[in-house]
């Protein structure tokens, strides 16, 4: 089969797959709870877009050693991208100083540290109540919410007052109780995301490797409407398009409704 000009423009190599066209200006993408281990890889992500004009990438933390670490660790990764004349990094352990002209926020906090979610799973554990984490529903859940929610709410005050058309993008469980407080206390554009397709994606595949995959919602509602593990075809795994008919040979095509929504 010859190859089209559409075809071509959707089958390229891995470094030049994202979102087509260009940024039309520079952004300012500030990270909520620098320390955390999101921090790395989703302004990786937002750095390696093609076409990008750059911008600011702002670390908030109030744990400054895990704030200095974050800053050094950006910097290094800006570095490595060869992008350090495009995007310049700051940090600060006082949210006020850096909110005002923010574009994206990501929330990723952990109120009262990592060392309090241990008795999130552990104190229901001994009442016989197990738990897959216990930082979403249930009673680990319900205590998250209720140490974490308040310093939520106190920060989508400063955003309405210092960046009000910023995007909220949370990462923080538990997830429904956040974005729940977020609709209900702020006029904010919110929205809950999580590394779930991510994560299921390389599941179904068996591999930790690229595989192509198509979902449909987003974090604890995403639905998996198709699914091609990784394969020696170097084309079939960059191929994205629901378009192309070219590779639909040999994919594990799966159910594209929940069986739980079929009565």
């Amino acid at each position: 089969m010859a190859t089209t000009t559409s075809h071509a423009d959707h089958t390229k190599a891995d470094t030049l797959l994202g979102l087509p066209g260009a940024m039309p200006r520079k952004i300012v993408v500030t990270m909520m709870g620098a320390g955390s281990f999101f921090t790395n890889s989703i302004l990786k992500d937002v750095i390696l877009t093609p076409n990008n004009l750059g911008g600011e990438l702002r670390l908030i933390d109030i744990d400054a050693a895990r704030l200095d670490l974050a800053e050094k660790l950006m910097r290094k990764i800006v570095e490595e991208a060869g992008d350090g004349k495009k995007w310049i990094v700051r940090a600060s352990t006082n949210r006020a100083d850096l909110l005002p002209g923010t574009d994206y926020i990501v929330n990723a906090i952990e109120v009262s540290g990592v060392a309090c979610v241990r008795f999130d799973n552990d104190i229901p554990l001994e009442f016989g109540v197990s738990q897959n984490i216990g930082d979403t529903i249930g009673p680990g859940g319900l205590m998250k919410a209720m140490r974490t929610l308040p310093v939520y709410i106190e920060i989508l005050k400063d955003v309405q007052r210092l960046c009000p058309r910023a995007v909220v993008l949370n990462y923080t469980n538990p997830m429904n109780m956040m974005c729940l407080a977020a609709a209900r206390t702020s006029k904010l554009h919110t929205v809950g995301l999580c590394h779930s397709v991510q994560g299921t994606s390389h599941m179904l595949a068996g591999t930790p490797k690229r595989n192509t995959s198509r979902f449909s919602g987003n974090a604890r509602e995403s639905t998996t409407l198709r699914g091609s593990p990784s394969s020696t075809d170097r084309e079939a795994r960059t191929c994205t398009r629901s378009s192309c008919k070219k590779h639909e040979t040999g994919a594990a095509s799966l159910p594209r409704t929940s069986p739980f929504a079929q009565t």
